[in-house]
């Protein structure tokens, strides 16, 4: 070893049958700390350096306990990569060989799961895709696999949306809301909050705020651009059991709302994109955006697509001195605002229709990651002067689609255009006879809704 510190070079050097000092040392048996002690000086990379260069003609070692050992070695792995920080570990889990093969793709099998376990984020998040924008402020959103931890491991991994927050005071409300609410896990779906280490972080220059929030099978939003499809429609039969189904499925949101309600918080962004399928049945999801009930809020989470008539205001132009609708930044946090999203919910899984849509991108099929009414003046006209006749088109198209008089009742108060017009709050919307009565959802009619309006 003191010969191999005073000309490290020779880690590097094989002999005249081709074999590496690290393969005569593993042969012969020789002690870990010497195994370890020649595979560190003949790291591809220099873990003495600010950046982690690569070292030309090194990582022979560092190949053969991965590639060539069959797992005998695994321990050495693991302690190396111990001692690096994040970039240095990305360095040494994608080396290559003069050949272009990767050392990920040609690890054994034990080793293999030692290298994937150190690039995932937190030691349990594995990225999936690149990453979108939130309409929230700073927020990026990436689709991730959950491995758990050693104590409670997700074998093959699950599904998980993760949300990075770059505004902290926007993180820490969030966070703050899911911790000090006892969310019910029957009608939530899990949530964990965390901030990274800078040395365990994709960026080492600022700590990264996450909340990891578990992913449905399916949302509601799947469910419903599927029966929106004139075939299911027309068929009778299939939508009878559809109209039946989603009954339950409203019954557990009103009960979600309902349990926040009584905490005194106000979810604020209810859209079919929040209601997921899970493997224990149907749930709410990200309450991240949700406030506590008198104080001001955002509605941009989901873009402005759950933001009632009372979110537009007119500001007169001065040039056509003609109103031009535009969102409220903010609105007062109250019952109302769940109320009015939730009967917009009802008729849009009902009706199979957006209540109001979209100029650009008109359809139910319209994902709420591209939902942003605030450029839409058509949208905000539209939902800024929604009145009486807009009920009347309401239930219309719930009875005609099948829906039932007692649904259409209910959704047209959740959709009153005045916030005190409407049930004053989840319990009455839960109290009402449309729950209670098996034949809710007799079709009045046989034929479909009208077009989008």
């Amino acid at each position: 070893l003191s010969i191999l510190k005073a000309i490290p070079d020779l880690v590097t050097i094989r002999d005249e049958d081709g074999t590496l000092p690290i393969e005569v040392a593993c042969m012969r048996e020789l002690q870990p700390d010497v195994i370890m002690a020649i595979a560190l000086l003949d790291l591809p990379i220099d873990l003495d350096a600010d950046e982690s260069s690569t070292r030309a003609g090194f990582g022979g070692s560092w190949w053969y306990l991965n590639c060539d050992c069959d797992d005998m070695f695994v321990h050495i792995v693991r302690e190396i990569l111990e001692i690096c920080d994040y970039q240095q570990k990305r360095a040494l889990c994608f080396m290559k060989n003069r050949k272009g093969n990767s050392l990920m793709s040609r690890a054994s099998p034990r080793c293999k799961r030692v290298l994937r376990k150190t690039l995932r984020f937190e030691e349990r998040y594995e990225f999936v895709g690149s990453a979108t924008k939130s309409s929230e402020e700073g927020v990026k959103i990436f689709e991730a696999l959950d491995f758990g931890t050693d104590d409670e491991p997700w074998e093959d991994g699950r599904k998980v949306v993760l949300k990075y927050y770059g505004n902290e005071n926007v993180y820490n409300h969030a966070s703050s809301i899911i911790r000090n609410i006892n969310l019910a896990d029957s009608l939530f779906a899990e949530m964990r909050w965390f901030k990274s280490s800078t040395s365990e972080s994709h960026s080492s220059s600022r700590i990264q705020r996450c909340i990891a929030i578990e992913s449905p099978i399916l949302t509601l939003r799947t469910i419903v651009t599927s029966m929106s499809k004139k075939k299911y429609r027309n068929d009778q039969e299939r939508l009878s059991r559809y109209l039946s189904k989603t009954r339950k499925v409203f019954r557990m949101l009103g009960e979600s709302i309902c349990y926040l309600h009584d905490q005194g918080v106000i979810h604020g962004h209810l859209v079919l994109e929040c209601c997921g399928k899970f493997d224990d049945g149907w749930k709410l999801m990200d309450i991240a955006g949700a406030q506590y009930s008198g104080r001001r809020m955002s509605l941009l989470v989901t873009g402005g697509a759950s933001a009632p008539p009372e979110a537009v205001k007119f500001v007169k132009s001065r040039t056509s001195g003609k109103g031009k609708p535009i969102l409220r930044d903010e609105v007062v946090a109250s019952p109302s605002l769940d109320v009015w999203a939730f009967g917009k919910l009802m008729y849009e899984v009902l009706v199979g229709k957006d209540l109001v849509s979209l100029s650009k991108h008109a359809g139910i099929n319209t994902s709420v990651d591209s939902f942003n009414v605030r450029t839409d003046e058509k949208y905000l006209y539209f939902l800024g002067n929604w009145n009486e006749e807009d009920i009347k088109n309401v239930v219309s198209d719930v009875e005609a689609c099948g829906g039932g008089t007692l649904s259409a009742d209910l959704i047209s108060h959740c959709l009153c255009p005045y916030p005190d017009g409407r049930p004053k709050s989840m319990q009455s919307v839960l109290s009402h006879t449309y729950w209670s009565t098996s034949g809710s959802h007799r079709h009045s009619r046989s034929s479909m809704g009208g077009g989008n309006r």
